[in-house]
């Protein structure tokens, strides 16, 4: 893609918000004329493209907190999967200790996604993990 259709495309873009691409040319031979004494590329955004781009930003941080909870269900599923798994070992018909062995490795598994599901959901909340800050009692204790 050569610079002339990059601009043209850029220009097609910020169109539908009310913006305005200069490049160094225009700029210069405006500076010629006296209207304008910057040189080089600029990009001004209308109002309304900035509430566009205010929005598309919005919604950015929804798709990520939407990203996060879809994980924690996934979370879920896969640690509710596991313990379903324990009991059917639990209730079969393995040896005592191949049943031990493999209720091993499924608690283990389980482990880590109660790990992995504790980060997100810490996460989700914003990094608060519950309870309140003991503040302004601290001599009622002695």
């Amino acid at each position: 893609m050569n610079i002339a259709s990059t601009l043209l495309s850029a220009d097609k873009t910020l169109s539908p918000l009310g913006g305005t691409l200069k490049t160094g040319a225009q700029d210069a031979a405006q500076g010629a004329s006296g209207t304008a004494t910057a040189q080089g590329d600029t990009v001004s955004l209308s109002e309304a493209g900035k509430q566009e781009a205010a929005k598309l930003t919005t919604k950015a941080g929804k798709s990520d907190k939407t990203s996060v909870e879809s994980q924690i269900e996934s979370l879920k599923d896969q640690i509710e999967k596991l313990k379903e798994q324990m009991d059917k070992i639990k209730n079969g018909d393995l040896p005592e200790k191949q049943k031990q062995q493999q209720i091993m490795m499924l608690q283990n598994q389980m482990i880590q996604l109660n790990d992995q599901l504790a980060k997100l959901q810490q996460q989700a909340n914003g990094g608060v993990t519950g309870g309140t800050s003991a503040q302004g009692f601290a001599s009622s204790l002695t």
